[in-house]
């Protein structure tokens, strides 16, 4: 088990050499990266940005610029190596500018809910950072997310997996 707490814990409980449970202490599965979210954050404030298919660049309010990339959000397939559908919906995202029509949702949903789940944990955040618009029939992230100007990303309609 690894444990995390906000800011930097010592390395010892990064790299998941201790059981020890301190107060304020974490545990965390498949990925020991989290975000320096600042106290009081919203999702509002942060930009993810595709450089590459698997490179994206997180940013809170032009601050602490982190280059991530799949495994970091526990989003890479460990037999495989390849990233995972979760990762794949990023894209997808980034593609639309973070709103995505959605044509089935009850198909598009259970991956939705994931890479929230995951999104809330990396940045240790309790707000759900992609909301349905029910007027719009899409989902819409909290956060901006785009694609770099001079990214190229393999083309792909997330409604089609």
């Amino acid at each position: 088990m690894i444990y995390l707490v906000a800011g930097s814990p010592p390395e010892a409980f990064r790299l998941g050499r201790s059981r020890q449970s301190a107060a304020g202490w974490l545990p965390v599965k498949d990925s020991a990266f989290s975000y320096p979210t600042p106290a009081g954050a919203e999702w509002g404030g942060f930009v993810f940005e595709f450089t590459a298919d698997e490179k994206l660049t997180v940013s809170y309010k032009k601050d602490n610029f982190k280059q991530v990339c799949p495994e970091d959000f526990g989003m890479r397939n460990k037999h495989t190596k390849k990233p995972t559908k979760l990762w794949t919906f990023l894209k997808a995202l980034a593609q639309v500018n973070g709103q995505m029509p959605v044509h089935d949702i009850e198909k598009v949903k259970p991956t939705k809910q994931a890479v929230s789940k995951a999104l809330k944990h990396v940045f240790q955040m309790d707000s759900d950072p992609i909301e349905w618009s029910s007027p719009n029939a899409q989902y819409e992230t909290r956060f901006l997310i785009r694609k770099a100007t001079n990214a190229k990303l393999k083309k792909g309609d997330f409604n089609e997996d």
